[in-house]
């Protein structure tokens, strides 16, 4: 229980935000500075501090290898569960797969596998951010260009362009910057690293407090069925498939199956809701599966802790 309780805060500020949210406290306008806030100036700096303080592992890819697989069978679970729903569109079906299969990994994932596990659960964490941004993603970016669900009129060259969110995001780039940082051995000056440290400080807190007035600000309506399913295979199917894959087929360490299953089963990532969105396909499913995988999260993740973490 102790361990669960550790957890409890990052609600806290979530409903915090929520509140803040509903009440107007917080308006769109003052969400999109605090959202640029901590996407652009807060949250790199948190992160390549912590990936640069991080040793190097000689062979991270079963890790990867398993996640990748598990988001990849929930994908094309969802998809084919989507068509089996009346959904004609296969495009439809790719943007109903990611919001299944990509997880909340910078705001949740990673603040709460740290406080639960301890500082060396960062790395694993870390390697799935960037697998998230550099393989779901733009699988499923250059899936929906292939199927044609872009403006009419595009060529190749645009396609390529429709990857530019995950090559240049400045959280995977600060990461990277992390890896290699810590690959080559850099030592940044004590003041570059006390202001970096500064403005870590104050991301996750931010983050945290503007992902919940985003969840009371956003447009999610109803729960129709298509929602149900896509929450289930978000918080249940997907750290299963994790573990099993994990467990059996490329054996991982317990340590790093603990923070891959834990990162499974976080809710959906705002990722999803932004290709919904940029695609125009099941933009209000998605929403609404972001925040009831949110407010179904707290339950969800305590019962995976209790299961993952012994004692």
């Amino acid at each position: 229980m102790p361990v669960v309780l550790a957890i409890l805060p990052f609600f806290a500020l979530i409903f915090l935000g929520y509140a803040a949210g509903r009440t107007r406290l917080f308006d769109a306008t003052a969400l999109k500075g605090l959202n640029t806030f901590v996407f652009y100036i807060a949250m790199p700096p948190l992160l390549f501090r912590l990936a640069a303080g991080q040793p190097l592992p000689a062979a991270p890819w079963r890790l990867l290898a398993s996640y990748a697989l598990a988001e990849l069978v929930t994908l094309v679970l969802a998809g084919l569960l989507l068509l089996r729903r009346g959904r004609r569109d296969p495009a439809d079906a790719v943007v109903g797969g990611l919001a299944a299969s990509f997880s909340n990994g910078v705001f949740m994932a990673l603040p709460i596998s740290v406080a639960v596990l301890g500082s060396t659960a960062a790395l694993p964490a870390l390697l799935l951010i960037v697998l998230d941004s550099l393989f779901l993603f733009a699988a499923a970016v250059l899936a929906l260009e292939l199927l044609g669900a872009g403006r009419a009129g595009r060529g190749p060259r645009l396609r390529l362009a429709g990857l530019k969110p995950a090559l240049l995001n400045p959280q995977v780039l600060a990461i990277v910057g992390g890896l290699a940082a810590a690959l080559v051995g850099l030592s940044l000056p004590e003041v570059l690293e006390q202001i970096l440290d500064l403005l870590g400080r104050a991301a996750a807190p931010c983050a945290l407090v503007g992902l919940g007035a985003t969840l009371a600000l956003g447009p999610a309506r109803g729960l129709r069925g298509e929602v149900l399913v896509l929450v289930a295979l978000k918080l249940a199917v997907l750290p299963a498939l994790v573990w099993l894959g994990g467990s059996f087929l490329f054996r991982l360490p317990d340590h790093w199956l603990q923070v891959a299953v834990l990162a499974a089963g976080m809710p959906t990532g705002a990722t999803a809701y932004v290709v919904a969105r940029q695609y125009d396909r099941l933009v209000e499913p998605v929403s609404a599966a972001i925040v009831l995988s949110t407010a179904l999260s707290l339950p969800s993740v305590s019962l995976l802790i209790l299961l993952l973490v012994p004692g």
